[in-house]
């Protein structure tokens, strides 16, 4: 993943998604129309759409902010499967 690793009973290098009033989001890098990257962002799996017009620097940042308003944070596996 694009993550780096840190200890925080958190794995940077794998999918971190949060939860809260069973709504999902996925931290995702943010990038610009010129494929630049300019940080992380929350991504909602319910609607498809970044969680808000801020980005945070580092994913720790982002992390952090979730915390701080009562979410729950933590990393997954994600699987695909083929809708018919």
């Amino acid at each position: 993943m694009w993550y780096s690793k840190t200890v925080n009973n958190l794995d940077y290098s794998k999918p971190i998604v949060t939860i809260k009033d069973n709504i999902e989001s996925i931290l995702l890098p943010q990038i610009k129309q010129t494929y630049r990257f300019i940080g992380y962002n929350w991504f909602s799996l319910d609607s498809g759409e970044y969680c808000s017009s801020c980005f945070f620097e580092t994913a720790q940042a982002a992390v952090d902010n979730r915390l701080k308003n009562g979410y729950k944070v933590f990393n997954v596996k994600i699987r695909l499967e083929k809708e018919n």
